[in-house]
């Protein structure tokens, strides 16, 4: 049985040394530094400020969570793996951006536990130096996952998030079980969608170079490719266009050296193996840690899609590939809910004390009447049933709020006739002594008594979970 407060006091540590290797790096919190929106503007405006702090601070990022892994590592992953409950994991990129974020806020509604692979650990654990602007990704990383501390550093039941450390790069790079596993995945989706059986990753490779145009009408037939923020279904020349526009700006140059001269149907296979790759890890997440997958963009779902039918039997097995459960997960993460983002991480935390997530939960699954058998490909059918649950769900809500509004209205409108009765009757100068001079008073703190009730319910009200559901649609 996992052991939450033992959960809690390392998950503090690992966001306290996060939070400090900020601090020193720009001199302000994360929220006094940039919005999501403008982080990039903060990055250029403090870059003078950065270029004197940021090498210590770097330093002292390092060497502290090196100490740290080392220390806690293989207990968090030994806990995490302990956990009963709905639990997510996290996949589809080894990065912790405004778009994983969001969906982790919206996720934490729904499940128990959301389990988040270290976007941290991979820049410390390989020098990756293909990358073009390590270190602003790197407090990036940092800049967006330090705004879940709050449910990290509140006194929960039981963890609403798990950053754990995957090791994702070290087995890419030194395990030999785990490239042969990402190559027979590759080699398996590619064998299905070409209509070709390879015998190895070997052949396929082979093949992309030989018959370079089958290879390149099959993926582009299949829609196997998507650009870095390109749509599913994008024209291959134009996917692999916006991808060479992304590796340029992102790439360094010894790595855009490096593929200068691959061959295009290469190249394709190597952009191919970056989206599949992640898919590969979610899963043995998925297994290890007995979550559910989760992925926050379109086209991370469309590789989910396209991986699923090579590890769904292993995991229906083991009861965590509910497809309802991640119909509803995907159906909450679509532009038509992009509202419940909205939440403030504060209100969240009240929400998780209270054990709101259950209810919301068992609710919102009642409710989903005709989702169950859903294909993964229905996603007009998911996210409009989810959609209309909710809404049907703040419906109730707002009728809550019209029956507080009629409730105190009689009551002001009782308190009203009585002050009129008492007026009138200390007009009667005979009736004066009966009624008492203080008589106005009583009325007036009566309706003063009725006021503060009808504020104390409201806030209830609000303070619910449909209550902020209800701002933050409101608020969108």
């Amino acid at each position: 049985m996992t052991n939450p407060r033992r959960i809690a006091v390392i998950e503090r540590e690992f966001f306290g040394i996060l939070d400090e290797f900020f601090l020193r790096a720009t001199g302000s919190s994360p929220t006094e530094f940039a919005t999501f929106d403008s982080f990039a503007g903060g990055i250029n405006r403090e870059a003078p400020k950065l270029a004197v702090r940021a090498p210590a601070a770097f330093l002292y990022a390092y060497e502290t969570l090196s100490v740290f892994y080392k220390k806690y590592g293989g207990e968090l992953f030994a806990e995490a793996k302990k956990l009963s409950g709905l639990n997510f994991v996290l996949g589809g990129s080894s990065r912790f951006l405004e778009s994983q974020f969001n969906s982790v806020r919206k996720v934490v509604l729904y499940a128990d536990t959301v389990l988040i692979p270290d976007p941290i650990l991979p820049w410390i654990e390989d020098p990756r130096k293909e990358e073009r602007c390590r270190n602003v990704l790197f407090l990036q990383s940092v800049f967006a996952l330090l705004h879940l501390k709050p449910l990290v550093d509140a006194d929960l039941p039981y963890p609403a998030v798990i950053v754990f450390p995957s090791y994702e790069k070290s087995l890419e790079k030194l395990d030999p079980a785990t490239q042969a596993r990402i190559n027979d995945l590759a080699t398996g989706i590619l064998s299905v969608y070409l209509g070709r059986e390879f015998a190895g990753f070997e052949e396929l490779v082979s093949f992309t170079k030989t018959n370079e145009g089958d290879f390149l009408r099959g993926i582009d037939h299949h829609h196997l490719f998507v650009a870095p923020g390109g749509d599913v279904g994008q024209p291959l020349v134009d996917a692999l266009k916006a991808y060479a526009e992304d590796i340029k700006r992102w790439r360094s140059d010894e790595y855009l050296s490096s593929i200068a001269k691959l061959p295009k149907g290469t190249l394709l296979l190597i952009a191919l193996m970056e989206r599949i790759t992640p898919q590969y890890h979610l899963f043995e997440n998925a297994e290890e840690l007995s979550s559910c997958p989760m992925l926050c963009l379109p086209a991370q779902w469309h590789y989910y899609s396209i991986a699923c039918k090579f590890f769904e039997q292993r995991l229906k097995a083991q009861g965590i590939l509910d497809e309802t459960t991640i119909n509803i997960v995907r159906g909450i993460n679509q532009p038509e809910l992009k509202w419940l983002g909205n939440i403030p991480v504060e209100a969240l935390v009240d929400l998780r004390r209270n054990n709101e997530n259950e209810e919301f939960r068992k609710t919102l699954k009642a409710r989903i009447s005709d989702l169950h058998g859903a294909a993964l490909s229905d996603l007009n059918r998911v996210t409009s049933e989810v959609s209309r649950s909710i809404t049907s769900l703040l419906a109730s809500h707002d009728k809550q709020i019209v029956e507080i509004e009629k409730k105190y209205q009689s009551k002001y409108r009782n308190i009203l006739i009585g002050s009129c009765a008492t007026v009138a009757a200390l007009l009667v100068p005979a009736l004066a002594p009966i009624i008492g001079v203080s008589a106005p008073l009583v009325i007036g703190r009566t309706y003063l008594d009725a006021k503060i009730s009808e504020h104390k319910d409201r806030g209830k009200a609000s303070r619910s979970l449909m209550g902020v559901l209800a701002a933050a649609k409101e608020k969108e």
